[in-house]
């Protein structure tokens, strides 16, 4: 879900969005709180510079997507603004678990990929306990407000296939 509404490319700090925030614990949410975070495929911007330093500071850390092959920020919902130059990521909790490391956190991963993941019982229930996703927030929050009071524009890095649109912009920009 995007976190953010854009009326003009010329003007967006960033965007982003949540692929799949920490329920992959269901009932025991508790036990799922990851000790890391990640982003869809191979980000080269200084929004994931600011993000990690975020991270840090809630004793998270971040490791890259384990999945590139799957392609997920190409097939973003916020793909159309990278293709405008607007800094983009996909952010995820990651797979290294406070409880059970990162052989459950893989474990919990892979059930919901095959057994949830755009199917029918790809669905919030009631009964799910939604406390791990706390920490997924509290980062995105922070990394959004240091961001906003900061007079940063974020970019692409200069080797990416978004800089050149997003220099397009640049001297619009206050």
């Amino acid at each position: 879900m995007p976190l953010n509404a854009t009326l003009t490319a010329n003007y967006e700090i960033k965007a982003e969005s949540i692929i799949s925030s920490n329920v992959v614990g269901r009932l025991e949410s508790k036990k799922s709180e990851a000790k890391d975070f990640t982003i869809s495929g191979i980000a080269k911007l200084g929004l994931l510079d600011l993000l990690v330093e975020q991270g840090a500071k809630l004793n998270r850390a971040y490791t890259p997507d384990p999945r590139t092959e799957a392609g997920s920020f190409y097939r973003s919902d916020h793909f159309p603004m990278a293709k405008l130059g607007v800094p983009a990521i996909s952010f995820g909790p990651g797979r290294d678990l406070r409880i059970g490391g990162k052989d459950r956190g893989e474990a919990l991963s892979d059930a919901y990929t095959k057994d949830r993941y755009h199917q029918p019982a790809d669905e919030c229930g009631a009964d799910w306990d939604m406390s791990a996703v706390k920490p997924d927030l509290i980062l995105l929050y922070n990394t959004g407000r240091a961001l906003a009071e900061s007079r940063i524009w974020p970019d692409w890095s200069p080797d990416s296939e978004f800089h050149a649109a997003r220099e397009k912009s640049a001297s619009e920009r206050p």
